[in-house]
């Protein structure tokens, strides 16, 4: 029997950002909640991705009685890495500048990401999102470089309980 290849979904275009101010339950985050006035949807202005990671602590567990020292899963740490992002700081009500606008230094906010969807599909009900509770670090401005646009990096520092893969309701 041929060996079967799943066909997986192509990556090109297929995570959004979203900078959602309130969530009322990160477990059922609402469309409404992804839609309203305040979100900023993150996803054209990112410069160098998104890039949640995890680590996971190691429990040793050392018993008289065998031979080998077993191991258990410890406390998990989600960080971001920085967020790097376009931004004009001289002309405040531009476009380009509304990231850099909504993300001051100690913003507490959600960063929503859902992935293996085209960006330009609307969030509606049942897609699956993450839900990364942050604290925002101060914005850095980034040195000018030949052939590129004015960016910033900003860290998000995960401070709340991390949803993953859950339905829009």
């Amino acid at each position: 029997m041929p060996t079967s290849v799943p066909p997986g979904f192509i990556a090109d275009a297929s995570l959004r950002v979203w900078i959602v101010t309130t969530i009322a339950n990160t477990a059922a985050p609402t469309v409404a909640e992804i839609n309203a006035g305040t979100t900023i949807d993150a996803t054209c202005y990112l410069t160098n991705g998104f890039s949640p990671d995890a680590s996971v602590a190691t429990i040793t567990d050392d018993r008289l009685c065998l031979s080998t020292v077993l191991e258990d899963k410890g406390v998990t740490t989600w960080s971001i890495a920085e967020l790097e992002y376009i931004h004009d700081v001289q002309n405040p009500a531009s476009v380009s500048n509304k990231l850099y606008a909504g993300l001051p230094e100690n913003a507490s906010v959600y960063l929503v990401a859902r992935y293996g969807m085209n960006v330009d599909t609307a969030a509606a009900a049942t897609q699956k999102v993450d839900v990364f509770p942050v604290k925002m670090g101060p914005p850095v401005k980034l040195p000018p470089e030949r052939n590129t646009k004015g960016r910033v990096k900003q860290k998000p520092f995960v401070n709340g309980v991390v949803q993953r893969d859950v339905a829009l309701v």
